[in-house]
């Protein structure tokens, strides 16, 4: 053992309360020292920080919690609250996918949301077409207006009068169109035939 050894030793021992013989007086008072900061540290502590079990609050709420039997959990109680909530979790997890799956959009490509229906029909030449159908509408006193909607099609929006109904229903029908709404409205879009390659 070395001379430092010796020293620390001695040092540990006066720091236990167990000093050794003909330790040096000035190791001795530096040990006292740092014993009476530690134990002044440690009293300051205890002090600052009540026990919890002294809180007359506390120990209050602990007598009616116990006197409700409220903090006792029997494991009849246990094993009935312990499977509801895996079950609940996997049902509101089944019952969110149902309904993105159940939202997911449907085109309807023919169908303008909010303007009534829209008839749909190919043909050959979607100007001589039109020209047929406005003069039909016309001759029954509907207005009409016209928009090109590009790559050749054409979407003819009328509005038939109420005597006029009978005569544009038999006309519509040589193009296989129905008849206007109960309003008079009448929505058609023509579209060109596409051309095989």
């Amino acid at each position: 053992m070395s001379a430092n050894d010796k020293d620390d030793d001695a040092w540990l021992d006066a720091l236990r309360g167990q000093p050794r013989p003909g330790t040096d007086p000035a190791l001795l008072t530096q040990v006292q020292d740092l014993r009476d900061a530690l134990q002044a540290q440690r009293s300051s502590d205890e002090a600052s920080e009540p026990p919890l079990d002294d809180d007359p609050g506390l120990q209050r709420l602990l007598f009616r919690l116990r006197r409700e039997r409220l903090l006792e959990l029997s494991q009849a109680t246990a094993a009935r609250v312990g499977w509801r909530i895996p079950v609940a979790a996997v049902a509101v997890l089944v019952l969110g996918v149902v309904l993105v799956i159940g939202q997911a959009p449907t085109p309807e490509p023919d169908t303008l949301r909010g303007a009534g229906d829209v008839q749909v029909v190919t043909v050959q030449d979607v100007f001589a077409t039109r020209e047929r159908i406005e003069a039909q509408l016309r001759s029954s006193g509907a207005t009409l207006s016209t928009v090109e909607l590009g790559q050749g099609a054409v979407e003819i929006a009328a509005t038939v009068p109420p005597s006029g109904l009978a005569s544009v229903t038999l006309a519509l029908a040589t193009f296989g169109l129905r008849a206007p709404g109960a309003d008079g409205s009448l929505r058609i879009e023509l579209r060109p035939e596409r051309k095989a390659p």
